[in-house]
């Protein structure tokens, strides 16, 4: 049995390289296979296995050689069973001989081998689609969730916005009207100037102002906190510093106009010198030489 197995792997072997090497001989091989190993052209399972471990080109070499309607010429089974039917082996040629059985064995096998290699290609075409459509998909999701995380983040900077320019407002508003009725209140007493009233008014407006920058800081300050991003709020040197300067030059006009000139003078002059640091610290040209 195995040698029966081996011969007809051989057996197919020289056929496909009857297609290079040329038919010479093989009328003689097929004849004497069938006089002494007549089960060999009845082994299909060898044949299958043999033809499917093939290489693709032995396996197109193999095929082409069984076709039904060779070239004129053309080394082909169709002209093994002419040269056959005029031969001794003659009986080889004709239908229902254990040749023409190896001929079926061999295209249906050839057959069973072009099915399973289509599949195979489909299956890997049908991954490749699904892949490409798995890559599209999530690119799609991803540029989705960036869209909606841009989307919150938009909502979340006019949520801030708004807040921001709420508070602002809120802010002006109380300024304005607390500002209003203050210095109502406060410049009542002035309708008679005299120097202690003016100086009484400058004193009780620096006090105010001290007090209403004091609120307004800490407005910004909260409202920093709530739609700000975690950092510190910034304070400009040159506002806080102009705040500072006229809440003193007030402290300081009002002392010299009630009769408190020395202090006044004093603090007046601290006012001058504030000034002239502050504008030279946020104008750092103005000390270059050129």
């Amino acid at each position: 049995m195995a040698k029966e197995r081996e011969i007809t792997q051989s057996l197919i072997s020289v056929i496909v390289n009857s297609t290079q090497d040329g038919d010479e001989g093989i009328v003689e091989i097929i004849g004497g296979i069938s006089k002494f190993y007549p089960n060999v052209f009845d082994m299909y399972d060898v044949i299958s296995v043999y033809i499917y471990g093939l290489v693709e080109k032995d396996f197109v070499a193999l095929k082409d050689y069984f076709k039904e309607e060779p070239d004129i010429d053309e080394c082909s089974f169709q002209k093994l069973v002419k040269d056959l039917s005029n031969s001794e082996y003659k009986d080889l040629a004709e239908q229902g001989s254990p040749l023409r059985k190896f001929e079926r064995h061999i295209k249906l096998a050839c057959t069973q081998r072009d099915f399973i290699q289509n599949n195979i290609q489909q299956a890997n075409d049908l991954a490749k689609d699904t892949k490409k459509i798995s890559d599209e998909a999530h690119d799609v999701a991803k540029n989705a969730r960036s869209m909606a995380e841009t989307a919150e983040k938009l909502k979340g900077k006019i949520y801030s916005e708004f807040i921001a320019i709420l508070g602002i407002f809120t802010a002006i508003s109380f300024m304005s009207m607390g500002s209003l009725q203050v210095l109502g209140d406060l410049f009542k007493d002035v309708k008679d100037p005299t120097s202690a009233s003016v100086g009484y008014a400058l004193i009780v407006g620096g006090i105010y102002i001290s007090i209403m920058y004091v609120f307004v800081i800490i407005m910004f300050v909260g409202m920093k906190k709530v739609v700000g991003n975690g950092d510190s709020y910034n304070f400009s040197f040159g506002v806080c510093a102009l705040v500072l300067i006229t809440i003193t030059a007030l402290f300081g006009t009002g002392l010299f106009i009630t009769g408190h000139v020395v202090p006044g003078l004093m603090i007046l002059t601290i006012c001058a010198v504030g000034l002239i640091v502050s504008f030279l610290a946020t104008h750092p040209m103005a000390t270059e030489s050129k």
